[in-house]
């Protein structure tokens, strides 16, 4: 299961994604922190949904393997724009 939160502010979609299982924890690396918190605490659907959230988008922000696999696949996400925190995939996207 995927975690699927969705904004809609003035003329943007932001759509924030994470793998379920790291909704609630805090990742760190070095300076790097962040909070997979209330921000991701949207609807929970099965990863064969959630290509149908990305291509709605003009910005995207995934926390997890899973999500971010499946936005590469989309096409969606490029795998050298992903970086690593504690070991867990995130990208973020903004579509201009």
């Amino acid at each position: 299961m995927l975690r699927v939160k969705v904004y809609n502010v003035q003329m943007e979609t932001v759509v924030a994604v994470c793998d379920d299982e790291l909704y609630g924890r805090t990742l760190r690396e070095g300076k790097m922190k962040l909070d997979v918190n209330e921000f991701y605490d949207g609807d929970r659907v099965e990863e064969d949904n959630l290509p149908k959230f990305l291509e709605c988008a003009t910005n995207l922000n995934l926390v997890g393997e899973r999500c971010v696999d499946i936005a590469v696949e989309c096409g969606c996400v490029d795998r050298s724009g992903v970086i690593s925190i504690d070991g867990t995939p995130h990208a973020m996207v903004f579509y201009i």
